[in-house]
């Protein structure tokens, strides 16, 4: 752990990837475990990456047939909102109970357990012919969600404090991906008339048998390489950075959740796409995540997490404007390119600053920060049904400029209050 007193804080950003890379981890796992020892980064790094596209893919392929889904239910805006409320309703529940159940059974298991808890929630949701079945559904997968995501971010910054390489946004990449080849099927799917199941079945069956394989190699703390009950009932105190860090993310999701869960009704309703082309909204977003994920690492060594975090919260403001004001379905299409590219890094650099910087337990710190989130996905999102009822859609999505404004002024404060340690 890095202290107060660490002469290695005056070099360059105070959260600056290098210096915590080289100087603010532990070491390696214990020695009592042999194959946590011949585990090496590259599978390390790609089991997490494998599990983070797991949860994009299941999440794509959901919000990119939500047209579908709401013709094949006959549900109005108003109660596809509080479909969509259930998602994060039953995200909240998981995400609370996730970082006990990380401590009493391990990383592995849990990761396992929320990818066949969303992959059963879409199974439902393809044979769903009324509201209430939908319902159930989505809340399947929001619980699937919220215990994957606190397990596989726990895994996520292990690799990198473990083996002192920026890992946490080629990680969150694997989500990118997931979300890429969701929405490409679901656009074949559409184009081709096929019905939601066999969209959601094919592609999660596949993955599914990957992921058997890949749970064996997540890296897991070496403080959580014993699950017991004893330490699942241990109490911590949550930090104010930690929910500073979670209020931040959760801007970034409300963003990223509007786009998701309407950008598609946005481009076909209002702007006028052919359903086939909307279809193609979050796979466009995610595309550009995925490019800047590759290299976002890259960036955080070379100019600091602030620096980058700050240019992103820029560029996705820019671009949810366009996708807003464009006169055109195609250049709304091009913003939520600008979208994506700019908002990419901005939340895997939150995790992994209140995982290094949280003074907690490392599952503690990932959930309290993933709650904040998608506790920004409960309320926001499906708010936006009721308000696309008697607003319309392009009035309700308008909240999210004001969202990523708070977003950059959050990067601000942080960068302000980094300078202030330095003393500069």
């Amino acid at each position: 752990m890095i202290h107060r007193g660490d002469p290695s804080l005056s070099r360059t950003n105070l959260f600056g990837t290098g210096n915590f890379l080289r100087n603010g981890y532990n070491e390696g796992p214990s020695v009592a475990n042999v194959f946590m020892q011949t585990l090496t980064y590259a599978q390390a790094r790609l089991a997490a990456f494998l599990f983070f596209s797991a949860s994009g893919l299941a999440y794509g392929l959901f919000t990119a047939r939500i047209p579908s889904l709401k013709e094949q239910t006959g549900a109005a805006s108003d109660e596809l909102g509080l479909v969509l409320f259930a998602l994060g309703a039953a995200s909240v529940v998981g995400l609370s109970g996730a970082a006990h159940l990380v401590r009493r059974f391990g990383v592995k298991a849990v990761s396992l357990a929320g990818s066949v808890i969303f992959f059963l929630g879409l199974l439902v949701a393809g044979l769903a012919n009324q509201v209430t079945l939908l319902a159930v559904a989505t809340a399947l997968v929001g619980l699937g969600f919220g215990l994957l995501d606190v397990a596989v971010n726990v895994a996520g910054i292990e690799v990198e404090r473990r083996w002192k390489k920026a890992s946490m946004n080629v990680i969150h990449a694997g989500y990118n991906v997931g979300v890429v080849a969701g929405s490409i099927s679901a656009a074949a799917f559409t184009g081709l008339a096929v019905a939601p199941l066999w969209n959601f079945v094919l592609p999660c069956a596949i993955l599914l048998l990957v992921l058997l394989r890949a749970q064996h190699y997540l890296p897991v703390p070496e403080e959580l390489q014993e699950p017991s009950k004893e330490k699942s009932k241990t109490k911590h105190r949550v930090t104010g950075f930690v929910v500073f860090c979670g209020i931040l993310s959760s801007a970034t999701y409300v963003t990223e959740g509007a786009s998701a869960e309407w950008g598609s009704l946005f481009l076909h309703q209002v702007q006028g796409a052919p359903e086939s082309m909307a279809a193609l909204c979050y796979g466009v977003f995610g595309s550009c995540a995925l490019a800047c994920r590759l290299i976002a690492d890259r960036l955080r060594a070379a100019y600091g997490d602030l620096n980058v975090f700050l240019t992103g919260a820029v560029i996705a403001l820019c671009g949810m404007t366009i996708v807003l004001f464009s006169p055109h379905w195609t250049v709304s299409l091009a913003g939520y390119a600008v979208f994506g590219t700019g908002l990419a890094p901005v939340v895997p650099i939150l995790f992994a600053l209140a995982g290094r910087f949280g003074g907690m337990p490392l599952e503690r710190a990932t959930s309290v920060v993933a709650l904040f989130a998608y506790g920004g996905l409960l309320f926001f999102p499906p708010f936006f049904g009721f308000l696309a009822e008697h607003w319309g859609l392009l009035r309700s999505l308008s909240v999210t400029l004001l969202l990523l404004t708070g977003l950059l002024a959050g990067g601000i404060v942080l960068k302000r209050g980094d300078k202030r340690r330095r003393g500069v």
